[in-house]
């Protein structure tokens, strides 16, 4: 399962990463595997250097959610 690239995006930016991180813990605990998708690199920056459990990860290289 993946978290919403958008959405994750969007919860960062409002300082509610703590709830994309429950989705990938909730994830894991049904047993499957946990990804998280984001059009901003720093997303991905912030959760790999908070050493969250997440199998992988999906990007893009332009700022779909870029806010001006």
């Amino acid at each position: 399962m993946v978290h919403h690239g958008g959405v994750t995006d969007r919860l960062f930016a409002d300082g509610k990463a703590s709830l994309v991180h429950d989705y990938v813990k909730a994830a894991h605990d049904c047993g499957v595997l946990a990804g998280v998708s984001a059009h901003k690199p720093d997303c991905i920056k912030r959760i790999a250097d908070g050493g969250w459990e997440v199998d992988f990860f999906m990007t893009c290289f332009y700022f779909l959610t870029q806010r001006w």
